[in-house]
């Protein structure tokens, strides 16, 4: 693991909440010079794993969680990580990064951004990427995490630079967005940077202080400077709201001529076979009008109903032009037997997408096949399986 990273020089931000003192927890530790030893230690005692995955992508040692800054640059595919290098706890939040030509077989993981500045000294905070269109940056975008005693919080918008080499820099003119905006929790985060016609939006997850999860909406000209435009109106069909106290990890793309609008809500109660895990992710089709701040719901529908996926991301610049998607396997606090061999979670294999009779549906991405030892094909029915989800056929046609 390389722990070196390119840090841009820059003059410190100075919170406007001077008055507030910052969490101290034993969990908020960076991975940095002076801490690498400790998790050099850790990560070779760890190393030996009768449970690691052979095909999804894990963390040498500690904790993994959200997908951030997917995309394809420099003739790569890049795919970022929440890490917490120190243990199975969500401690301090790392960037970890993997690199891959086939989205198949990965890069080694080496540390890409870690929290060492005044702006994100609770952690760097999920984020997605985004391929400047006037000077082809590869953007990624991420929230700086600010927690105080007292169960105080505050949360910075942030912008860093992926390079051909695969070093990340810091802006020297962070945070682009400095404080979470009057009338919000401090639960603001996961930026989403789309273009429109008339400029850019940030979509950010979000929670009013009324306890209500929403996107949040910002504009901008050229994608550094940012202006609050409000909260996101997500018309649902009459019954089919989707509430919940936090909404996270927001994504916005057009695909097979329908908008889609993916979120990731906390607190929303099971509906039948629906939303039986702890945290569920939802996607809706229908339009989307970034003047107006509306977004109408044709269809709402869960994302996936297994038992390990939550906060998806998709890759905006695939070279073949398909929409990509990365999640986190392992979501919520169960007991995992990699637990007691100090790593936790990984991310699920990459998943194509496309609508097909108003659903948005998901198969793994056609590279798969490299991993195949042997195929069969043919014609016919299978007959008499059981299954245990809903709306499943109990007969499959065979290809």
């Amino acid at each position: 693991m390389d722990y070196s990273v390119a840090i841009a020089h820059q003059q410190p931000f100075v919170p406007e909440r001077m008055t507030l003192k910052l969490l101290s927890d034993p969990k908020y530790v960076a991975l940095n010079a002076q801490t690498w030893p400790r998790y050099d230690a850790y990560q070779h005692q760890v190393k030996e794993s009768h449970w690691r995955p052979a095909f999804h992508v894990s963390p040498v040692a500690g904790l993994l969680n959200d997908p951030n800054g997917f995309c394809y640059f420099a003739g790569e595919y890049h795919l970022f990580y929440q890490w917490f290098p120190f243990g199975i706890a969500h401690g301090m939040k790392h960037w970890a990064h993997v690199r891959s030509n086939d989205l198949v077989n990965w890069s080694a993981p080496s540390l890409a951004m870690t929290p060492d500045s005044d702006y994100d000294p609770r952690g760097v905070y999920s984020g997605a990427a985004f391929l400047h269109p006037v000077d082809n940056q590869m953007l990624l975008y991420f929230t700086g995490n600010l927690k105080y005693e007292g169960d105080k919080r505050d949360a910075t918008q942030c912008v860093a630079t992926l390079f051909a080499d695969g070093k990340v820099t810091k802006n020297a003119n962070n945070p682009l967005i400095p404080h979470v905006p009057e009338g919000l929790s401090g639960h603001v985060r996961d930026p989403k940077v789309i273009v429109v016609e008339d400029g850019y939006r940030m979509l950010l997850g979000a929670q009013t202080l009324g306890d209500k999860g929403c996107v949040l909406v910002y504009r901008s000209d050229d994608a550094f400077n940012w202006t609050l435009l409000g909260q996101l109106e997500v018309a649902f069909p009459a019954g089919q709201e989707i509430a919940g106290y936090m909404w996270e990890c927001p994504d916005y793309f057009v695909l097979d001529g329908h908008d889609v609008l993916v979120f990731s809500p906390q607190g929303i109660e099971s509906q039948g076979a629906r939303f039986q895990n702890q945290f569920n992710v939802v996607y809706c089709l229908g339009k989307a009008d970034w003047n107006a701040l509306t977004f109408r719901v044709d269809t709402v529908e869960e994302f996936d109903r297994g038992f390990d996926f939550y906060a998806p991301q998709t890759m905006e610049n695939n070279p073949d032009g398909k929409r990509v998607l990365s999640a986190w396997a392992g979501c919520g606090d169960p007991e995992f037997p990699s637990d007691v061999e100090g790593w936790s979670n990984c991310l699920t294999f990459p998943r194509e997408l496309y609508i097909q009779e108003n659903q948005l549906c998901q198969r793994p991405v056609p590279a798969i096949e490299k991993l195949y030892l042997s195929s069969q094909s043919g014609s016919g029915e299978v007959k008499g399986i059981e299954v245990l989800a809903d709306n499943i056929p109990t007969v499959i046609a065979l290809p």
